[in-house]
């Protein structure tokens, strides 16, 4: 599957028995275009601080920057101001960033011209006509720029810049996203049920029983939505989970006391 791109999108689909019987329906499906904290539109270029969000474990801030470029003008590269003499935990140096909508760009970091940053720029197809893409980079945690200078070159040498204000963005403290979550939900002993849920969900702890849990549930952006803390019993327990729980994926999460942790992917369903 695919994500959904912003706007309206009519979905289809048709069900057949086994009998040669066969039902069709349609319904759409509307996705928001995510709000900005800051906004600056110069000329055909338009760039957009999405958030700030610091690591709970590392303090490292990591910034979400959308840029759209409104021109027939294809964009080159994008750099995006970093203090001077550091340098960007993430992307690495000389890596290849893949963006929201499957565009590569190749990264320097840090780059020196025109100004000190990191910059991102097109391997192959760049964004043109209104299309948008979404950077991504993560700075130390003592780093935390009031101001964010970004420059954009357009083919062949047009250039735009602005400058983002980073006050209007609180900063959100999210979870680190669990490690090898295809191996937890494979190997794991850890099972949850039912899976997709609509609401009441159990968790089998049978295999830690008479040990005091702590029990964690995180979205699907790391961002953690309920801790608890249980007793293991030799019969399946209800986890209580958070009401108004929105439909998606979530990773419900087991620590020990020893510090041993497995995890398991279950679905909310509306």
């Amino acid at each position: 599957g695919s994500l959904f791109p912003v706007g309206t999108t009519t979905v289809c689909y048709q069900a057949k028995d086994s009998c040669g019987n066969t039902a069709s329906c349609c319904f759409e499906v509307f996705v928001r275009e995510e709000q900005a904290c800051d906004v600056k539109t110069i000329g055909c270029m338009k760039w957009e601080l999405l958030d700030i969000t610091r690591s709970a474990s590392s303090l490292n801030l990591n910034y979400r920057i959308r840029v759209t470029n409104t021109c027939a003008n294809k964009m080159i590269y994008t750099a995006i101001q970093i203090p001077d003499g550091m340098v960007a935990v993430e992307p690495a140096n000389n890596s290849v960033f893949t963006t929201n909508n499957g565009r590569d760009y190749d990264v320097r970091n840090p780059n020196y011209s025109p100004f000190y940053s990191i910059r991102f720029k097109s391997k192959a197809d760049s964004i043109a006509n209104g299309q948008s893409d979404i950077f991504e980079y993560t700075l130390p945690p003592q780093i935390n720029p009031a101001y964010i200078h970004v420059n954009a070159r357009l083919y062949p040498q047009i250039f735009y810049e602005a400058h983002l204000n980073t006050f209007n963005c609180p900063i959100q403290i999210v979870q680190d996203k669990p490690q090898n979550r295809e191996d937890f939900s494979q190997s794991s002993n850890l099972r949850v049920f039912p899976n997709p849920t609509s609401g009441a969900l159990y968790a089998d702890l049978s295999d830690w029983q008479g040990e005091q849990l702590k029990v964690q549930i995180l979205n699907s952006q790391g961002q953690q939505v309920q801790l608890l803390t249980m007793q293991a019993g030799d019969a399946p327990q209800s986890v209580e989970l958070p009401e108004g729980l929105s439909a998606g994926l979530y990773f419900l999460e087991v620590f020990r006391e020893n510090g041993e942790k497995q995890a398991v992917r279950f679905v909310v369903q509306r």
